[in-house]
């Protein structure tokens, strides 16, 4: 039991991270693309 309750935290921080990744790569494209 206690290993699927990590495993499902786990999963769940990995896709806030891969949404964050996207949001800041996102961030960084549009100041690239005014800036240019």
């Amino acid at each position: 039991m206690p290993r699927w309750h990590v495993f499902h935290l786990q999963a769940f921080c990995l896709r806030s991270a891969r949404d964050a990744l996207r949001t800041l790569a996102a961030f960084a494209a549009q100041r690239v693309t005014a800036t240019a």
